[in-house]
């Protein structure tokens, strides 16, 4: 090991540590019990081994998913190192922040991009994210996120496409390889992403939007009677929600400006600081990466770029 592969290992076990993330995950052969505990008496049985392995957070104790052989784990402090050789080779990215997900289901890493980036009056830092599963429910996945400093507005977006996806197979050992080139690509997203949002700021709209944008996610707005509400049998905790996300828009608007920025960081905004989460560490980053946060602020951006087009 050189001296280089020293330093990115020592940095490697701070970045795991200091995010909670300073566990292993060990895949275990499953056994079938039934004979044991139908016969408890009889001495000369034993358990029947199955093609089935369960996954073990070794720090925690606690097994968190049943896979078959083909399956192939990821460790973190593994997947860590390839990144921060990745982004040594690409420079202008540094590891901000990390974390675990549901009890170490699955686990983040997001990579700050050097600067800032301007958004009409807006100061936007720009991330890649790392995300990773330990339960089979994904593969390794890499996507950019913003930041908007007048706000604290948070936004993630990943992508479809194979080459930016690393799957529990295994071809995983031979693609993980490649995660500088992935991390680069990622890297000309972020800044596609800020021209799509300067082209936000500059298309004017009017206030009737907004009820268009909130029906698109909710399925009600307040141009609804309340008799229609009542017919609907829409309940009181939904039109709650429904004068929250208004809120949050009127807010934005009135800070960016009448235009598709202001609309589409008002559903951000509400999906930032008052959207229902998980009640658990990170549940509120959990819910803006992948869970309802993440599809709604979706939703806006399609229907933001919807817009630019009919313009």
């Amino acid at each position: 090991m050189n001296f280089m592969d020293v330093q990115r290992d020592l940095q490697a076990q701070k970045i795991l540590k200091e995010n909670g993330l300073d566990f292993t995950i060990e895949k275990r052969k499953l056994v079938d019990q039934t004979d044991v505990l139908t016969n408890p008496f009889d001495k000369t049985l034993k358990p029947t081994s199955t093609p089935y392995y369960a996954l073990k957070n070794m720090k925690t104790n606690k097994y968190i998913y049943n896979c078959t052989g083909s399956y192939h784990v990821s460790q973190t402090k593994d997947l860590l190192d390839l990144v921060l050789k990745g982004i040594n080779e690409i420079g202008q990215v540094s590891v901000q922040k990390g974390g675990s997900i549901n009890g170490g289901k699955r686990t983040f890493l997001q990579l700050k991009i050097a600067g800032q980036s301007k958004v009409g009056n807006d100061d936007i830092s720009k991330y890649l994210t790392v995300l990773d599963s330990n339960d089979g429910s994904s593969a390794i996945s890499f996507g950019i996120g913003d930041l908007t400093a007048s706000c604290m507005n948070q936004f993630f977006q990943f992508y479809k496409e194979a080459e930016t996806k690393i799957y529990h197979s295994q071809s995983m050992e031979e693609k993980l390889l490649d995660v500088p080139n992935i991390i680069y690509m990622q890297m000309q997203e972020s800044f596609k992403m800020i021209e799509l949002y300067n082209e936000f700021q500059s298309t004017s709209i009017t206030k009737d939007l907004s009820h268009q944008m909130v029906n698109q996610l909710i399925g009600i707005d307040r141009t609804f009677s309340k008799n229609e509400l009542e017919k609907l049998e829409i309940s009181s905790r939904k039109i709650n929600t429904m004068g929250k996300i208004y809120s949050h828009i009127d807010k934005e608007i009135n800070n960016k400006g009448l235009n598709l920025w202001g609309l589409h960081s008002g559903i951000t905004s509400y999906n930032t600081h008052a959207r229902s989460v998980p009640r658990r560490t990170n549940g509120r980053l959990e819910s803006l990466i992948m869970g309802s946060a993440y599809k709604d602020n979706h939703k806006s951006l399609e229907f933001c770029k919807s817009m630019l087009v009919a313009n």
